[in-house]
């Protein structure tokens, strides 16, 4: 997990979701690629740690908590 010290925001790195949400690797690619029959586009989104390329990727703890705050519970 890293900090984000502008913000204090922390950042999630893929295995950090996955562990959170309780979802595979796969799950989460599927969630947030729009072509996926699985989209889910209230999915947090990731941001994009390189400005070049194929970077790593982060998600905003806050988002990710604040998406499973809001699914249906049962």
């Amino acid at each position: 997990m890293l900090e984000n010290n502008s913000m204090g925001e922390k950042l999630l790195a893929i295995k950090d979701v996955c562990a959170i949400v309780c979802i595979s690797r796969s799950s989460v690619y599927d969630f947030i690629n729009i072509r996926s029959p699985r989209h889910r586009p209230d999915f947090p989104r990731p941001v994009r740690m390189s400005l070049v390329g194929r970077g790593a990727v982060r998600w905003r703890r806050s988002e990710v908590e604040a998406w499973l705050a809001m699914l249906p519970r049962g």
